[in-house]
């Protein structure tokens, strides 16, 4: 054995910096043998880095030049003996220092780093892990200092016994890591205001109690003797977590049991007071909470996300009762009551039950939806086929009984069972409204079932064009079912080309519903002279024959009708607001309200639509209502926003109680991944299920139908469904105005009449790239949505926000007399016996675009038309309604006094 002083380049008396491997570092020259000590000292500043994997086994190691720095690194330092550091620091990187006679590092000298450290230690110097884990394996002795490095993402863990009178613990980057047979006694109050503790199996303990700040975390297994408070979150994870002592006195925690099998959160003593109530929350199906050490009187906590596979032990139970209001669980004994637990929600129609002191609960099955009895319906090739041209968009119609489904486009039309068989074969609007179709330009299709009458109705919209090619005029052509066949239609018309504010209208995209009584319509009019949006109107047409009526509703908004026994509903959206009307049956007073939403939208009220591999995007429509319901005693809407903070449209859900005119339930439905979501419809089933409809497409992936059910009883949505995908983006030689592509200008829903759980759903998809063969290459896709309800009111919500009503009618209900339109009948031929063979001016009209089967392409009415002017390049004006840039009033001010009464015979 020999003693060995380093000298590096320098002298004993002052050393300078080199390497262990240098014999001629070393006095006398020749490297450290086993058995040999080592002395590190002298007067000066210097670091010895230790360069060799391993040391030989040293018979002990002193440093005792405060300016020496002994760099252990990545290598390993054997010492049999006693390492004694009376002044200076050793530094480690992730290597390791053996030394069973135990290391000393006396005041001032400092052991620092990351790595492990297998030795007694003690003295009062300072051990601080930094830039990793810093594993002590020995005993720790009480004079020593114990940090760990803020600056960095450090890790100071204890395998052995350590004794400290504080570790200070204030950044996410600090952990202290008690290992499995590890033992920390801190002999102070110990504020952890930031950072982590981990329990690997170790205890903690102290006596003067702990306080966890809010962002602090405590987790794992093992052990804690201290009374602990404040703000922070404790976690069980991977076996028992026992707190030995009092916990929130004074402040509340967050209590977590992990979803992770083994993970039990074990209180022996206290937990909260009367006053202070901490959350124990379930994570999973795996989690214990143990109170068999304590009593029900002492647990003052609150219990979230307990679930089937979860267990609370309570010593002695053998039953346990919930309260009427679901949330307050009574366990009992032998002897009697044990106490109760509070639940944070309610558990109404669960089953509790115990068994060897565990308690547990069976929760219902969840309700789940279901797709069935797709069908491919009526698509461009039968435009092709049938009329000679193809069409953009579709303008999706759809109508079922209990077996039949009536579908039609443009211009397409088509029957089947409710399973796909072809009932009715493709053919086109043109033919099936040829009793009263004569020199019309069909578009807009619109169908219904009407339960109260049990017939089916489809309309249309007829469009009459002068010589010189503007539009002069409309009508709404419908077709009535003798049955729910359908078989045995009757067909009328009635001219729409009304006049308002002393101006001549003509109607586009008239929509429709039917309380068996009457037929409402209502309908965007469009100026004959100026192509400009001017108001909304009604029509009013009786089932049973006699006079028909219409009225102007305003400008304020595009509205939807919604018709109910006795009236109905006209719904439209104005901008963080609904207009509701309501109409007895034909007569001229109409109720309006006006129903505040919130700050809901910061859409500009025109919306586009990426696509997946083309810079052409989807004309997404507008904030108009789409589609309304009446259930009950509530009314649903749907239409697109622009949620705060976001920036693609979304599909917004309404529902209303009519009996408080106040906002029942909101939410919106995002695409998947944050892909648009529009075009959207709405319908409510027998048992009082809502279903939204609609369409999906971003740049990541090709427009998808979607649908989505909140279950009766809930104010949330399910996880949505797919029913029908592109395989393509939709692109077309025609209707491309400033790279933007008409899409569908709505989707259908509508209540299953043969079953109280579904509905049926209709959307477009693209089925095939375009060709020249297929330009636009559009079909529409029908499907079967089922709700199978389970044992479950919970409703887990899926891309939808929910918002409780906050919200009242923003004014109180007024009621007014309106005037009915009159018809301008000097405005052109409406029955088109001189129908013009090219169509112009059409800008600003929300009208289809066409192009020939075969050939150039070209925009206007019917098929065979040409065209005056050339379109492409056009740019076509559009306010936030849609229509145009006419200013908007509110529909009760409406000035319609003027306008003489207007009788109406069927056509």
């Amino acid at each position: 054995m020999a003693l060995k002083t380093w000298k590096g380049s320098g002298s004993t008396s002052a050393p300078k910096s080199g390497t262990w491997s240098k014999s001629s570092n070393w006095s006398p020259f020749g490297v450290p043998l086993a058995g040999d000590s080592v002395v590190i000292g002298g007067h000066s500043t210097y670091t010895l880095t230790l360069n060799v994997a391993t040391t030989p086994i040293l018979n002990s190691l002193t440093i005792s030049d405060s300016g020496a720095t002994l760099a252990v690194g990545t290598s390993t330092l054997n010492v049999a003996g006693t390492s004694n550091v009376s002044l200076g620091h050793i530094t480690i990187a992730g290597g390791k220092i053996n030394d069973a006679g135990g290391l000393t590092l006396a005041s001032g000298a400092s052991l620092s780093g990351s790595g492990t450290v297998a030795a007694p230690l003690s003295g009062g110097g300072t051990i601080t892990a930094s830039g990793g884990t810093l594993d002590l394996t020995g005993t720790v002795g009480s004079g020593l200092t114990l940090s760990i490095n803020s600056a960095v993402v450090s890790d100071l863990k204890i395998d052995g016994t350590a004794t400290a009178a504080t570790i200070a613990i204030s950044s996410a980057n600090q952990t202290l890591e008690i290992g499995a047979g590890g033992s920390v006694t801190i002999s102070a109050p110990e504020s952890i205001t930031g950072g982590h503790i981990q329990l690997d199996g170790g205890t903690l303990t102290d006596a003067s109690g702990m306080t966890l700040g809010i962002g602090a975390t405590l987790s794992g297994k093992g052990t804690v003797s201290a009374p602990v408070s404040g703000g922070g979150t404790i976690t069980a994870s991977g076996g028992t977590l026992e707190f030995q002592s009092a916990v929130d006195g004074s402040t509340a925690s967050a209590f977590q049991i992990a979803n992770v099998s083994g993970a039990d959160l074990q209180f022996d003593g206290s937990v909260g007071t009367a006053s202070v109530h901490p959350t124990i929350s379930f994570n999973g199906a795996n989690g214990l909470l143990d109170l068999s050490h304590t009593t029900l009187g002492n647990f003052q906590g609150i219990i979230a996300n307990f679930g089937s596979g979860d267990g609370i032990e309570v010593a002695g139970a053998t039953g346990v009762s919930l309260d009427s209001t679901g949330t307050i669980l009574t366990v009992s004994g032998a002897s009697g009551s044990l106490g109760t637990i509070t639940l944070a929600s309610s558990y109404t129609g669960d089953t509790f039950s115990v068994s060897n002191n565990i308690i547990s609960v069976s929760l219902p099955s969840p309700p789940t939806v279901t797709v069935s009895n797709v069908i491919s319906g009526p698509q461009n090739s039968n435009n092709a086929t049938l009329n000679g041209f193809y069409a953009i968009p579709p303008d999706n119609a759809l109508a079922a009984s209990a077996s039949d489904i009536v579908m039609a486009e443009n211009d397409v039309f088509e029957i089947t069972s409710l399973t796909g068989t072809v009932v009715q074969a493709p053919e086109s609007l043109s033919t099936f409204f040829s009793p009263v179709a004569g020199g019309y330009t069909l578009t807009d299709p619109r169908a219904i079932f009407d339960t109260a009458s049990g017939r089916f109705i489809v309309t249309t919209d007829a469009l009459t064009v002068n010589a010189a090619g503007a539009v002069t005029g409309s009508a709404v052509l419908y077709a009535i079912s003798g049955t729910a066949g359908p078989t045995g239609w009757t067909y009328g018309q009635v001219d729409t080309t009304y006049g308002i504010n002393g101006a001549a209208t003509w109607a586009d995209q008239p929509t429709i519903a039917s309380n068996g009584t009457n037929l409402y319509v209502t309908s965007a009019q469009f100026g004959v002279s100026s192509g400009q949006y001017v108001a909304n109107a009604v029509t009013i047409i009786p089932l049973s024959g006699g006079a028909v009526t219409a009225y102007s509703l305003g400008s304020a908004a595009d509205y939807r009708p919604a018709a109910v026994p006795g009236g109905s509903y006209f719904v439209g959206y104005t901008g963080d607001s609904l207009s509701i009307l309501f109409n007895g049956n034909g007569s001229n007073t109409f109720t309006s309200n006006s129903i505040s939403l919130g700050s809901i939208d910061v859409g500009s009220g025109t919306y586009t639509a990426a696509q997946l591999g083309t810079s052409v995007k989807l004309d997404a429509g507008d904030n108009a209502v789409a589609a309304t319901a009446v259930a009950g005693n509530y009314l649903y809407a749907v239409f697109e926003v622009v949620p705060p903070g976001g920036t693609q449209p979304a599909v917004h859900w309404v529902k209303i109680d009519l009996s408080s005119n106040s906002v029942a339930a909101q939410g919106n439905i995002a695409g998947p991944g944050g892909a648009a979501a529009f075009n959207p419809s709405i319908a409510v089933d027998g048992n009082g299920d809502v279903l939204v409809n609609y369409t999906v497409s971003s740049s990541t992936m090709d427009p998808a139908a979607y649908a989505s059910v909140m279950p009766a009883g809930s104010s949330s949505f399910l996880s949505p469904v797919l029913y029908g995908s592109s395989v393509a983006p939709e692109t077309a030689t025609f209707g491309v105005t400033n790279n933007v592509i008409r899409w569908g200008d709505y989707s259908s829903a509508v209540a299953d009449p043969a079953a109280a759980n579904s509905f049926i759903v209709s959307n477009e998809i693209v089925p095939s790239a375009q060709s020249a063969f297929n330009n636009a290459p559009w079909a529409t896709v029908t499907a079967v949505i089922t709700l199978s309800p389970g044992t479950s009111s919970a409703v887990i919500a899926s891309s939808s926000t929910t918002t409780s009503s906050t919200s009242s009618n923003a004014a109180s209900t007024s009621t007014s007399q309106f005037a009915p339109l009159t018809v301008v009948a000097s405005a052109g031929d409406h029955h088109g016996d001189h129908f013009a063979s090219t169509v112009a001016a059409l800008d600003a009209m929300n009208l289809p675009e066409f192009a020939r089967a075969s050939g150039p392409a070209f925009h206007g009415g019917h098929g065979s038309l040409g065209l005056l002017v050339n379109y492409m390049a056009s740019t076509f004006a559009g306010g936030s309604d849609g229509h145009g840039w006419t200013p908007m009033v509110d529909p009760t001010t409406a000035n319609t006094a003027h306008i003489p009464n207007l009788t109406i015979a069927h056509g």
